[in-house]
């Protein structure tokens, strides 16, 4: 096992202790049988299609120039909760020449997708364009965002402008901002190419699968032992907790006031404090939620003992700092209930 592979799988154990999610893990290709067991495949249906592990990375045997060759991490299709951060990550490899003179491109990265059937996805990776059995220029960068149909979705190529072959791809979802953070980055020194941040769709669905893709198309021979991912991570990450930004106006002349701090993401649950304030009254509360299918954060304190009566239903928007327009109720007691 590679040097690279016994950092990775040494980090894995030492979070074991901590109760690692199931999708959690990783894979540095040193182990055919153990690639099989920790991979499913996808629409892999074309017998001339195939995937592999050969000296320590997942390669491909490809004859098709419509299919490619997609591995998903699971056997059985692990699901990544949306509604948690995780931090995806692998090496690629690009050849500097192809195996014959039918070989237009080759492409390899990594990607999430909502579900098998969907056409919405996102993805990161690195093409190399052939023509007559050589290289037409240096690689392009890939970087696709059409994993929902809002936002406009955004999809295209790079010119790197330099002789690079090796790369690190890495997708990171932090649920707690509502961002996703594409990175491309020289592999032999870390040096970012390419990176994107961009407002999440995942909250349309609750669990996303990822995958790796490779091909050559139409022709990839088993010569070409150049082409090929390895040392696959993903890893639950836990960031610092956040702070909302206040609410303050009236309502009918009544000032009021609402703060929610030290916001969390506790096994996919929203958990914090939110001070309230109404009038010349106030207290504090724990206040709990989660976060739906728009990615806004859906939250509710209740008081209880010499906080009863107060209480607050919101949503809020992490993407644009603002509670969500008629969506959130303040309670206090002998108060009427201020709407915003």
């Amino acid at each position: 096992m590679k040097y690279l592979g016994l950092f990775v799988w040494g980090f894995f154990i030492s979070t074991a202790v901590l109760s690692a999610a199931p999708w959690e893990g990783s894979d540095d290709f040193s182990s055919p049988t153990l690639t099989e067991s920790l991979w499913g495949t996808y629409n892999q249906k074309v017998p001339r299609l195939y995937s592999y592990v050969a000296g320590g990375r997942l390669r491909v045997i490809h004859d098709s120039n419509v299919h490619a060759v997609y591995r998903v991490w699971g056997k059985k299709w692990h699901k990544l909760p949306t509604a948690a951060c995780w931090t995806i990550q692998a090496d690629v490899f690009l050849p500097a020449a192809p195996t014959s003179t039918r070989t237009e491109f080759v492409k390899a990265g990594l990607g999430v997708i909502p579900n098998p059937n969907s056409k919405h996805d996102l993805w990161l990776g690195v093409k190399q364009e052939f023509w007559n059995g050589f290289a037409t220029g240096f690689p392009n960068l890939m970087v696709d965002n059409v994993f929902r149909t809002r936002p406009s979705p955004e999809s295209e190529e790079i010119p790197l402008g330099q002789d690079l072959r090796s790369f690190r791809l890495t997708i990171a979802h932090d649920a707690l901002q509502m961002l996703d953070t594409l990175t491309i980055a020289r592999l032999d020194n870390g040096a970012t190419l390419e990176q994107r941040q961009v407002v999440s769709g995942m909250p349309v669905a609750k669990t996303i699968s990822a995958y790796v893709g490779i091909s050559g198309k139409p022709s990839w021979s088993a010569l070409g032992t150049d082409l090929g991912v390895d040392n696959w991570t993903v890893v639950e990450n836990n960031p610092d907790p956040i702070h909302l930004n206040p609410q303050n106006s009236t309502s009918k002349g009544i000032a009021y006031s609402v703060s929610v701090t030290g916001l969390d993401l506790v096994n996919q649950k929203l958990t914090g404090t939110v001070g309230l304030t109404v009038g010349t009254v106030s207290a504090t509360l724990p206040i709990t939620g989660s976060i739906d299918k728009n990615g806004y954060f859906a939250l509710t304190a209740k008081g209880a003992g010499a906080n009863k009566g107060f209480g607050c239903v919101l949503l809020y928007d992490v993407a644009t700092g603002t509670y969500r327009p008629n969506k959130n109720t303040v309670t206090a007691p002998k108060q009427k209930a201020i709407k915003f």
